[in-house]
């Protein structure tokens, strides 16, 4: 029964890690650069807004 649990601990656990991932590379705007993480590695030419994020057309 632990192990169980522990096993849907680690899958909330990894969704939680995958959106703040997410949020800090397309939405967050940096203080000091004034742009994100997908700006300065030219994968995007504004911030993401959380409708963009959750409307991507992805694979999955």
């Amino acid at each position: 029964m632990v192990k169980q649990t522990f096993l849907k601990a680690w899958g909330q656990t990894e969704a939680t890690v995958r959106l703040v991932v997410t949020y800090f590379n397309w939405i967050w705007i940096h203080s000091r650069k004034k742009n994100t993480a997908a700006i300065r590695a030219n994968l995007a030419f504004a911030p993401w807004s959380w409708h963009d994020l959750i409307t991507y057309p992805t694979l999955l």
